[in-house]
């Protein structure tokens, strides 16, 4: 992702309980300086958290905030 689409991911805020991730890059090269071929990258399955949402509204209106605050989160393949 280039610079000017991160910097206007960073400006939007989600609503409710939900998170907004940036996924890893793939690895490309290995330890030892062996190039990976595209299609030995896989899908990414671990993202930065870059904003979160207030949390949750129950039924009366209340607000019940997020509990959890993490930087790292990790998702299934079927997300999105």
């Amino acid at each position: 992702m280039n610079l000017q689409g991160s910097d206007a991911l960073r400006s939007f805020k989600p609503l409710f309980d939900r998170v907004l991730v940036e996924r890893f890059a793939p690895e490309i090269k290995t330890k030892g300086g062996i190039m990976l071929p595209e299609k030995s990258h896989g899908k990414v399955l671990e993202a930065t958290v870059i904003a979160a949402g207030p949390g949750a509204v129950d039924k009366d209106g209340k607000n019940l905030p997020m509990s959890v605050k993490v930087i790292i989160v990790l998702f299934s393949v079927l997300s999105g």
